[in-house]
């Protein structure tokens, strides 16, 4: 079981790459590359508390991907990625590969917000195309000192 989920989470790895750079467009969308960890969420207005999960987002110059884990057993629940715009304040998502239960509900569509980066955190607010409107607010994760494999 680890096996295959090593496997597809490397397939869908080499698939973002083989999908070509896509580069996003305006001159803000620098501020958004690095590695980001959600805060808080609401859905729909409610606030969710994601309990032991953790979730990642991970932008490129030319892609993102986010990833959700149990921080117990770090094992992924959820994931996509695909391409991505910045058009002034509308950044918008284009899931085009991952995996999990509700992955076919948001694949091959656009997912349009408003953002804006503060300091250390970056909030997006806006719809998902199947209607389930999403305020979150994203912290930048810190590098750290590489350590040793366990």
């Amino acid at each position: 079981m680890r096996r295959r989920m090593i496997v597809s989470l490397c397939l869908l790895v080499m698939a973002g790459v083989l999908l070509g750079p896509a580069a996003p467009s305006g001159h803000n969308s620098t501020k958004l590359v690095g590695t980001w960890k959600l805060v808080s969420g609401k859905y729909n207005g409610q606030a969710f508390d994601f309990g032991k999960q953790v979730m990642l987002k991970h932008v490129t110059g030319a892609q993102f991907m986010w990833l959700r884990y149990d921080a117990d057993t770090k094992r992924i629940s959820q994931s996509a990625g695909g391409l991505y715009t910045v058009e002034g304040d509308t950044y918008v998502e284009h899931p085009v590969y991952g995996i999990g239960d509700n992955f076919e509900v948001i694949r091959d569509q656009d997912h349009t917000f408003h953002w804006k980066v503060e300091g250390n955190k970056w909030s997006i607010d806006g719809q998902l195309a199947n209607g389930v409107k999403i305020e979150e607010v994203w912290e930048v994760v810190k590098p750290k000192t590489p350590t040793a494999a366990r």
